[in-house]
């Protein structure tokens, strides 16, 4: 009996040490995986993003989320919307823009995102999905597919993903 609890106790510790680190555990642990946040940061091209995300709350939250998809609009694709300054100036909005961004049901690999017809985004209507020479959600193209990240899967896009109704920020062609 004794020989068997040792042993079950020896498996648990082995699966225990398994499982996904967590806050600062990350780095000691798994140096060579970073957070999306810290994938976004290191890459450069995402400063508006990365600034809106901390700006609305949601890398706080996308911080301790272990297992969703950002579509990531590069600075350029920020710099394309015409009344930029206003949707960085209003927060509450450019929250919902930015859960347009996000799937938290699955880590979608671009393998997997050829398949699909559709995705449900955290806010709003449905993302259509088109491939080809180019994948597409709604009219933006991935630009960088497949951006390795511990807790999330990345994948930059050349437009911010706005709703039908706000054509007030939208770009023109």
């Amino acid at each position: 009996i004794v020989l068997v609890a040792m042993s079950m106790l020896g498996l648990w510790a082995l699966t225990a040490k398994a499982e996904r680190p967590q806050g600062s555990q990350i780095k000691a642990e798994r140096p060579e995986l970073l957070t999306v946040l810290e994938s976004l940061r290191s890459r450069g091209q995402y400063k508006i993003l990365v600034a809106s995300l901390e700006e609305t709350g949601l890398a706080e939250e996308l911080e301790k989320a272990a297992n969703f998809t950002l579509f990531a609009p590069t600075d350029e694709a920020f710099a394309r919307v015409p009344k930029l300054a206003e949707l960085l100036a209003d927060t509450e909005y450019l929250r919902q823009v930015l859960n347009r961004h996000l799937t938290l049901t699955d880590q979608i690999d671009s393998t997997v995102l050829v398949s699909l017809k559709e995705l449900q985004p955290r806010e709003g209507k449905l993302l259509r999905i088109e491939t080809g020479e180019w994948i597409r959600i709604n009219d933006a193209k991935v630009v960088e597919a497949d951006v390795k990240a511990w807790n999330g899967a990345i994948h930059g896009i050349n437009r911010v993903l706005m709703k039908d109704n706000d054509s007030w920020l939208r770009e023109i062609g």
